[in-house]
Order: C-alpha cells, then sequence, then structure tokens
C-alpha cells in the first residue's frame, strides 16, 4: 500500500511504472488531499496487482494511459472536482467499473462499465 503525501500537488509522468517482465508489489493507492495532476503513465504496469484507488476531491486532471492495463483494478471513484480526463486515460483496464461522484460519501450509484475487447 502506498500513501501519497498531502504536500504532493502532481503524481509525475511513470511515477509508479513498472517495465514489462518486472512484477509490481503495489495493491492499494491512497492519494493526498492536495494532489491536483495524476501524470500519464502514472500507474501502468501495475496490471496485476493494484486493486484500489481512492482518488481526493483535490484531483482536477488525469492523464492519458494514467491507469492503463491495470487489470487487477476493479472501481475508481471519480470525485466532482475531475474537469478533465484525457483519452485512454483507463484503456486495457479490462471490467474496470468507473464511479463518478464524490470520493466522500460515495452517495451516487451512477456507473460506467467500459467494455474491452478480448485479448
Amino acid at each position: 500500500m502506498v500513501t501519497i503525501d498531502n504536500s504532493v500537488q502532481i503524481i509525475g509522468y511513470s511515477a509508479f511504472f513498472v517495465p514489462d517482465g518486472l512484477q509490481s508489489a503495489l495493491t492499494k493507492v491512497t492519494i493526498g488531499n492536495s494532489v491536483q495532476i495524476i501524470g500519464g503513465d502514472a500507474f501502468s504496469g501495475t496490471a496485476l496487482t493494484l486493486t484500489e484507488v481512492v482518488i481526493p476531491n483535490s484531483v482536477q486532471t488525469i492523464y492519458d494511459r494514467a491507469f492503463y492495463g491495470c487489470t487487477a483494478l476493479r472501481e475508481v471513484f471519480i470525485p466532482n472536482s475531475v474537469t478533465h480526463i484525457w483519452g485512454n486515460a483507463f484503456e486495457a483496464s479490462i471490467r474496470l467499473i468507473i464511479q463518478a461522484c464524490p470520493a466522500e460519501g460515495r452517495t451516487s450509484r451512477n456507473k460506467v462499465i467500459i467494455q474491452q475487447s478480448p485479448q
């Protein structure tokens, strides 16, 4: 489990990227309340291990391929603060359910299911 400190404002490009052939041990990420941007490919390569991400109300932008290929990831709660999600932010994240609602309280149950073509 990784908790990103409240002093961090940007999760940079490929911050937690794991190259092909290596295995990540990252299973859960809690993002601090000051993070505004999740960079491109930030969590790419955590495909088999990352199961949970908590995105706070401070996040405004999620860049391209931020969660590329996160096949173990099942749900992501997108808070109302997010105004830009770049194309392919969740590409190849098979069976992922995205819930667009406030991370705190999680009162909305509207779900968007992203279906991918069989590999």
